[in-house]
């Protein structure tokens, strides 16, 4: 799994102005991935990070990246609380929930309910889950039903971060570095 990878799809994640971050890998052998979780693992663990990959397969997994303080935070508001409520996710701790979105990914659907472990805003949320396809604002990191000002402030925060990160990375900073603690 490489490093340069990791940072374009997480940046903002690894630098905690973002909840979680999700991609996808793809591998020749699953007992190298495992062993590059492991070690992603251990260089992102110090900050208060966590990687798991949410579904595998023989030749590629879907890796869910994420601070679990601030998945507790936000899967307890009590909008996202009622998304998840009423799909069907029973309350407790937050690798608890993260299990349950994993199995949710073994499903034959997409689990569009994933926005919220990734830190977007409930009113977005809702909104892809009603109807991907129309009534959306704005279409960047994720498509905008609500305050649309807000999102593209994010958005904006996020372009710079995963510049500023890829920079990082080539003068030689590797993920143990780019990993905060907030």
């Amino acid at each position: 799994m490489s490093e340069d990878l990791i940072v374009r799809l997480s940046a903002p994640t690894l630098a905690g102005i973002k909840t979680g971050s999700l991609f996808r890998v793809t591998f020749d052998d699953r007992r190298t991935f495992l062993s590059d979780m492991r070690r992603l693992n251990r260089s992102v663990r110090r900050a208060g990070i966590t990687a798991v990959p949410l579904r595998s397969s023989a030749d590629s997994a879907i890796v869910y990246l994420y601070r679990p303080s601030m998945l507790e935070r936000d899967l307890r508001a009590d909008k996202a609380r009622s998304i998840l409520d009423s799909l069907g996710y029973q309350s407790g701790r937050t690798a608890f929930m993260v299990a349950q979105l994993s199995r949710r990914f073994s499903g034959e659907s997409f689990p569009h309910e994933v926005g919220l472990f990734l830190g977007y805003p409930a009113s977005d949320v809702t909104g892809f889950i009603n109807d991907p396809r129309r009534g959306y604002k704005l279409n960047g990191t994720w498509k905008v039903y609500g305050d649309a000002a807000s999102a593209e402030r994010e958005f904006r925060k996020f372009r710079i971060c995963i510049s500023i990160y890829t920079k990082a990375l080539r003068r030689g900073a590797h993920i143990s570095d780019l990993a905060v603690r907030v």
